[in-house]
């Protein structure tokens, strides 16, 4: 991804005034919200150290990100509600990818945490997805 390329979280933004400062590690989201976009985007061009970074020690067990099977080839990405306060903070999104010519979805209710004023991905609850 250029850094001229608008961003793969879709907020209408350049790459690198939105979601690189975060992945590249220049600075933190201060949002959940950013936080959970910047982290779709990571796992679009397959920045799994972001991802691991970003996760709540209890959520690094609950998945193995480490190899580029995991990486998405994301089409769109849909927030449909945000909840923040000072400590937590939950986003419900559903993120389209492509697969083998085909567009499928994830739609899920993700929860973070505020620890050490940053915020991580805590866990997620999957609400639907379409899959082959």
């Amino acid at each position: 991804m250029t850094s001229l390329s608008m961003c793969l979280c879709q907020s209408g933004k350049k790459y690198i005034v939105c979601c690189e400062p975060f992945i590249s590690g220049k600075s933190y989201p201060e949002s959940v919200e950013s936080l959970m976009r910047s982290r779709y985007v990571a796992y679009n061009i397959g920045e799994f150290d972001y991802i691991r970074l970003t996760c709540a020690d209890d959520a690094l067990v609950l998945f193995d990100i480490n190899d580029d099977r995991q990486k998405l080839n994301g089409v769109r990405l849909d927030v449909l509600s945000v909840i923040q306060n000072q400590l937590d903070g939950e986003v419900v999104f559903k993120a389209y990818y492509e697969k083998q010519g085909r567009i499928f979805y994830i739609h899920e209710h993700s929860f973070f945490k505020k620890i050490d004023s940053k915020w991580v991905y805590v866990s997620g609850k999957l609400l639907s997805w379409l899959e082959s």
